[in-house]
This record gives C-alpha cells, structure tokens and sequence, in this order.
C-alpha cells in the first residue's frame, strides 16, 4: 500500500505549525507574540528550534513554485538546520537567491564542480 498523497503546500503549512505549537510548549521557543505580530518582524528570526529541515531535488522542484517559495523559506526559518540534498545546479542557485532576495542575509555557497557555477554565482 503506497502512503498517502498530500499536497506539498499542506505539507509545509503543517510542519510550520508543528514547529511552532512544540516550540510554545516545550518552551524552546522564547517569544511573546504581540497584537502588532506582522509578516515582517523579527518572530521567525528569534526562534530557536532544534528542528532541522531534509528536501531532495524531486520535493524541491515543487517547494520553489512561485506559491509555495515563501513557505518553503518560513519553514527553513525555523530550523536550525537546512539540507537540500540530489539537487539540480539551478535549484543550488534558486535556494541561494530565495534566502538573499527575502531575508537580506549573507549566504555561503560551497560547491565541488562546475555543475555548482551558478549556485556560486548567485552567491555573489
């Protein structure tokens, strides 16, 4: 029996507010949500989770649609780690630009080949 399909959106939705829900209970979560709570405060930056987010390429693909780009990237926000493993060279180079585009970080790109230029160049 194959498991269950569910929607990749769903999935991430769910896990957000998994993360979330644990973290107020378990205390691991040091944060007092506010009546001025908005999109653009520092909330996801001040979470510290012991949570860490694992994407192949194939789930990826579909995490970078337009739709769902920025709950992929809230999600991530709230994991201590993030691992994108058997990905293509272009989804190295869009996660790169998702994370510098919506949270003007710093970003390191590491790649070992050539198939990693544009991951790197995005870096840049």
């Amino acid at each position: 029996m194959s498991p269950p399909h569910h929607h990749p959106h769903s999935v991430f939705r769910s896990a957000k507010e998994h993360i979330l829900g644990l973290g107020r209970v378990s205390g691991t979560v040091d944060v007092e949500k506010t009546d001025d709570f908005s999109e653009d405060s520092v909330f996801e930056e001040t979470i510290i989770a012991e949570y860490a987010l694992i994407i192949n390429g194939h789930s990826l693909a579909h995490a970078l649609e337009p739709e769902l780009e920025q709950v992929l990237l809230e999600t991530a926000c709230l994991c201590k780690t993030v691992i994108c493993c058997r990905v293509t060279p272009m989804q190295k180079a869009q996660v790169v630009e998702l994370v510098k585009t919506n949270k003007m970080a710093v970003t390191l790109a590491i790649g070992d080949g050539a198939n990693d230029v544009s991951m790197i160049k995005s870096n840049t």
